[in-house]
């Protein structure tokens, strides 16, 4: 929502609305026409706030975004100062911040396309976010389960809002005639959409205070136990390795020295393989267990 006030804000120099017998004036500034010569003198200044403000700040968390695949795991710096950007998200889908962000610039630049045109503003409006909720219901990017469905939720029932606001705003039919065929409808639908919103702010209130449980995701308990079983794997090696000698102690007395050797270069050759391989398991699994606590 304040990426949204951003882009907004930045893009009011843009937005100018046409007049039928009168040049086209600023939204947000009836009084200054589009041709003003002030307005034209400042158009670098527009173009600047647009590039620091809504450019600037997506093209800074898309690269954060790009840099968490290497920096996060290691990093608790890093972890520390994008923790807002990427742990919201499975780490499956740690990017989706950026998707958000270009969700809610293209809906802020709907207005400087069509600053005049409400059915227009309504249509791309309704095309975005169903395209948004499609590829979100799919990917499932929260951490928690609830907040994927109520996102879906949120966004396709803002989508149906629009694209039935689309229907009731069919010029061809008398204003009369609109208002008593649709009226119910629109009540319904808004009574609705309030219980949601209702909904979702008594959640949140609740979450903060510590009265809903977060649903942890199956990678986290899996990674957990990966991690129990990578410990009690290194308990093992010790014993194989103790075991290793007493074995080659007590063969010993019924081998020859070339098949002791032997013996003891195969014994080796397994030990060097599995401690390589498990130190890379271990690694692994730690990496992954920062991804789903930190």
């Amino acid at each position: 929502a304040g990426y949204i006030s951003l882009c907004k804000t930045a893009f009011q120099f843009f937005e100018c609305r046409p007049h039928p017998n009168a040049p086209s004036t600023l939204v947000a500034y009836p009084d200054i026409t589009c041709s003003y010569e002030d307005r034209t003198s400042m158009m670098v200044f527009g173009v600047l706030a647009v590039l620091i403000y809504p450019v600037s700040t997506a093209a800074f968390m898309a690269y954060l975004t790009a840099l968490a695949p290497k920096k996060f795991p290691t990093s608790a710096d890093f972890r520390l100062a994008t923790s807002f950007l990427l742990t919201r998200w499975r780490p499956t889908r740690f990017y989706f911040a950026v998707v958000v962000m270009v969700r809610n610039m293209l809906i802020a630049f709907i207005v400087v396309l069509y600053p005049a045109e409400g059915i227009a503003q309504l249509a791309w409006t309704a095309a975005f976010l169903f395209l948004y909720s499609t590829y979100q219901a799919s990917a499932k990017p929260w951490r928690n389960a609830f907040l994927n469905n109520i996102d879906s939720l949120l966004c396709t029932t803002v989508a149906v809002l629009c694209g039935f606001l689309l229907a009731v705003a069919n010029v061809s039919v008398g204003l009369e005639e609109r208002k008593k065929s649709f009226t119910p409808i629109v009540n319904a639908v808004f009574v609705m959409a309030g219980l949601v919103l209702v909904f979702v702010v008594v959640y949140a209130v609740l979450f903060f205070l510590g009265k809903v449980d977060v649903v942890q995701s199956k990678a986290g308990s899996t990674t957990k136990v990966l991690m129990s079983a990578i410990q009690q794997m290194d308990l093992r090696l010790i014993e194989y390795s103790l075991s290793s000698r007493e074995v080659t102690k007590r063969m010993s007395k019924f081998m020859t020295d070339d098949e002791l050797l032997e013996l003891n270069a195969l014994l080796h050759t397994t030990m060097r393989e599995v401690f390589q391989v498990v130190p890379m398991t271990r690694s692994s699994s730690k990496r992954l267990f920062l991804q789903q606590t930190d």
